[in-house]
């Protein structure tokens, strides 16, 4: 097991798109999301509080890595510097190491501070770990199997200029993908940033009965797109359309100042 597929285990990342807090094995970090959005050539300090539930005294450093979503929305950790569009070395803390007795907690400053030049949107992780003693043959066999014992939690990171209104989407390869006999019917679609913002999305379906002229409009769902990323979604409704022919839709919204994106297909109910 690789020093890189351990730590992916044991980073503790819940609900960090979208919370304010995010708990480890004796470690508590809040907030787990810091947004900045500063202009070229400047600066800005924020705090995150770290805060050891532990019953015995422990030391926790600071550092930055990269990270990216897949098509399925899963957070994909990797080293500083792998992304074209990391911001991991614009990061600074203050302290970058701490100790702190049981239910203690101290402020930690994050700082950004962005070049002159860039003018992107940009995005890291901040790990909090916990480092723990071993007796040294414990030690000894850990490191022989490659295992990294630190518990972290993770803070993202974005940064984007507020003068950066740069925002576009689309939609991709919208396809009915129900299983027969199912008790909802599916669809699958591609959620696609093409700008230079990260998107908020809101997706949902809307059935359109082509026999009567009547529209149905179902939940969204809410996700998140970052630059160049690609995210694919399923959309479910009941299986209960009668017999006739349909056009349904799959609609994003990624904003109020940006047009509704939209694919549909028609659907025969035989």
């Amino acid at each position: 097991m690789s020093m890189k597929t351990v730590s992916q285990l044991l980073t503790l990342l819940l609900v960090a798109l979208f919370g304010v807090q995010s708990y480890g094995q004796g470690l508590e970090v809040s907030p787990v999301r810091l947004d900045f959005s500063l202009e070229p050539g400047s600066s800005e300090a924020r705090t995150i509080t770290v805060r050891n539930t532990s019953n015995k005294r422990a030391s926790y450093t600071l550092s930055s890595a990269d990270w990216y979503l897949d098509e399925d929305g899963s957070v994909i950790q990797v080293p500083a510097g792998e992304i074209e569009r990391s911001c991991a070395e614009w990061i600074s803390f203050t302290p970058a190491l701490i100790e702190l007795e049981p239910n203690a907690s101290q402020e930690v400053t994050v700082t950004m501070r962005v070049p002159s030049s860039e003018q992107s949107t940009k995005w890291a992780i901040t790990y909090v770990a916990i480092k723990r003693e071993q007796e040294a043959p414990a030690a000894d066999r850990d490191l022989a199997m490659g295992i990294n014992v630190d518990q972290t939690v993770g803070v993202f990171v974005t940064q984007s200029p507020r003068s950066n209104r740069n925002a576009s989407a689309q939609l991709l390869d919208f396809e009915d993908v129900s299983e027969a006999g199912a008790d909802m019917r599916t669809f699958a679609v591609r959620a696609k940033n093409t700008g230079d913002k990260i998107i908020d999305c809101n997706m949902y379906l809307v059935v359109s009965d082509l026999q009567n002229a009547t529209e149905r409009k179902l939940e969204p769902i809410s996700f998140r797109v970052l630059p160049d990323g690609v995210i694919r979604q399923e959309l479910s409704m009941p299986n209960d359309l009668k017999k006739g022919s349909y056009l349904v839709a799959a609609i994003l919204d990624y904003g109020p100042n940006y047009p509704l994106e939209g694919v549909q297909m028609q659907l025969n109910v035989e």
